[in-house]
């Protein structure tokens, strides 16, 4: 063997670590970070899967967000899919998720109503008369005047609110995009 042999078999070893490592690399290349040109190949080419999740949550963001992400999505038209299950589970969730939309807007009556309560527990305070320098009575009225004002925004936008009853534009929307 001698000084030599050793030397061999080092240098072997790594020609068999480098194929090794090479290897790794075509084996599992979800572990490495792409190139710049890989993922430039990658956004050209790739076939989009979409999770049930991504549909259902267009209902819940804000139409702003919802018309972006389609706008985005639409750009992929030709290379979206779904798979059996996430459209089943998209098809099976979408009612309540949009019955979530609606049973939000009893949510935050609620809450408004509490602050309601606030400051009617703030004004039986009397602080006016029993208080030498705290005054809430210019405040409460600001308060009350700005639940009173977004409650009829509330309002508004819920009569706006599609129910479950109702055509699902947005399922047209993504009945179309994933068609394409």
């Amino acid at each position: 063997f001698g000084p030599h042999g050793r030397v061999q078999r080092q240098l072997e070893f790594q020609i068999i670590l480098y194929h090794y490592v090479a290897a790794m690399r075509d084996l599992f290349p979800g572990f490495y970070v792409p190139t710049a040109a890989q993922f430039a190949r990658l956004w050209e080419e790739c076939l989009l899967v979409l999770d049930s999740s991504v549909l259902l949550n267009l209902y819940r963001f804000p139409t702003s967000a919802s018309r972006e992400l389609l706008a985005v999505l639409q750009t992929f038209e030709n290379r979206l899919w779904i798979p059996h299950q996430v459209a089943l589970e998209f098809q099976r969730n979408r009612l309540g998720v949009r019955a979530e939309q609606l049973k939000k807007f009893g949510e935050v009556r609620d809450v408004l109503g509490r602050v309601e309560s606030a400051l009617t527990s703030l004004a039986s305070l009397q602080l006016e008369k029993r208080h030498s320098s705290i005054k809430t009575e210019n405040f409460t009225n600001k308060v009350g005047a700005a639940l009173n004002e977004f409650r009829e925004h509330l309002g508004s936008l819920e009569r706006d609110q599609p129910n479950v009853s109702q055509e699902d534009a947005l399922r047209n929307e993504i009945d179309s995009l994933l068609a394409g």
